[in-house]
Protein backbone atom coordinates (compact mmCIF):
# COMPACT_ATOMS: atom_id res chain seq x y z
CA UNK A 1 0.00 0.00 0.00
CA UNK A 2 1.13 3.74 -0.95
CA UNK A 3 1.89 5.78 2.06
CA UNK A 4 -0.04 8.30 0.07
CA UNK A 5 -3.02 6.13 0.03
CA UNK A 6 -2.80 5.77 3.32
CA UNK A 7 -2.79 9.12 4.04
CA UNK A 8 -5.08 9.67 2.04
CA UNK A 9 -7.83 7.77 3.92
CA UNK A 10 -6.93 7.85 7.21
CA UNK A 11 -7.42 12.16 6.44
CA UNK A 12 -10.77 10.60 4.60
CA UNK A 13 -11.22 8.65 8.10
CA UNK A 14 -10.92 11.61 10.64
CA UNK A 15 -13.30 13.89 8.86
CA UNK A 16 -16.37 11.23 8.38
CA UNK A 17 -15.44 10.09 12.34
CA UNK A 18 -16.07 13.78 13.19
CA UNK A 19 -19.04 14.08 10.68
CA UNK A 20 -20.77 10.90 12.74
CA UNK A 21 -19.96 12.43 16.19
CA UNK A 22 -21.87 15.29 15.20
CA UNK A 23 -24.84 13.95 14.06
CA UNK A 24 -25.22 11.60 16.80
CA UNK A 25 -27.48 12.43 19.91
CA UNK A 26 -25.53 10.45 22.38
CA UNK A 27 -22.01 8.95 22.67
CA UNK A 28 -22.12 5.93 24.24
CA UNK A 29 -19.78 4.57 26.54
CA UNK A 30 -17.87 1.16 26.65
CA UNK A 31 -19.52 -1.42 27.95
CA UNK A 32 -17.93 -3.07 31.10
CA UNK A 33 -16.41 -6.77 30.72
CA UNK A 34 -19.13 -9.74 32.12
CA UNK A 35 -17.23 -12.72 33.61
CA UNK A 36 -19.44 -16.00 34.27
CA UNK A 37 -18.24 -18.64 36.48
CA UNK A 38 -20.15 -22.15 36.67
CA UNK A 39 -19.09 -25.68 38.46
CA UNK A 40 -16.95 -27.81 36.44
CA UNK A 41 -19.22 -30.24 37.07
CA UNK A 42 -22.48 -28.62 35.16
CA UNK A 43 -22.24 -30.04 31.91
CA UNK A 44 -23.91 -28.59 28.61
CA UNK A 45 -22.91 -24.86 29.90
CA UNK A 46 -20.49 -22.76 28.02
CA UNK A 47 -21.17 -19.54 29.48
CA UNK A 48 -24.44 -18.30 27.16
CA UNK A 49 -26.48 -15.61 28.61
CA UNK A 50 -29.70 -16.62 26.26
CA UNK A 51 -31.31 -19.29 24.03
CA UNK A 52 -32.12 -17.63 20.38
CA UNK A 53 -33.10 -13.82 19.84
CA UNK A 54 -35.21 -13.34 23.13
CA UNK A 55 -33.66 -11.90 26.38
CA UNK A 56 -31.44 -13.75 28.44
CA UNK A 57 -34.36 -16.32 30.40
CA UNK A 58 -32.99 -19.34 32.26
CA UNK A 59 -36.25 -20.90 31.91
CA UNK A 60 -35.24 -21.46 28.53
CA UNK A 61 -31.59 -22.57 28.92
CA UNK A 62 -31.58 -24.61 31.22
CA UNK A 63 -33.52 -27.62 30.26
CA UNK A 64 -30.01 -27.87 28.21
CA UNK A 65 -27.55 -28.39 31.35
CA UNK A 66 -27.37 -31.58 33.62
CA UNK A 67 -25.04 -31.89 36.51
CA UNK A 68 -22.22 -34.65 36.71
CA UNK A 69 -23.04 -35.97 40.09
CA UNK A 70 -19.95 -38.50 40.47
CA UNK A 71 -17.57 -35.75 39.81
CA UNK A 72 -19.45 -33.36 41.83
CA UNK A 73 -19.80 -35.91 44.56
CA UNK A 74 -15.42 -35.57 44.08
CA UNK A 75 -14.64 -32.54 43.79
CA UNK A 76 -17.04 -31.58 47.05
CA UNK A 77 -17.35 -34.97 48.92
CA UNK A 78 -20.77 -35.28 49.63
CA UNK A 79 -22.44 -38.30 48.66
CA UNK A 80 -25.83 -37.92 46.86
Amino acid sequence: MDTKDFDTREKIRKEENIREIDLTWEISFPVPSTYIFWAPYVKGYNGEMGVGPDPPEWGGMIRYFWIDRVLKSQITGIKQ
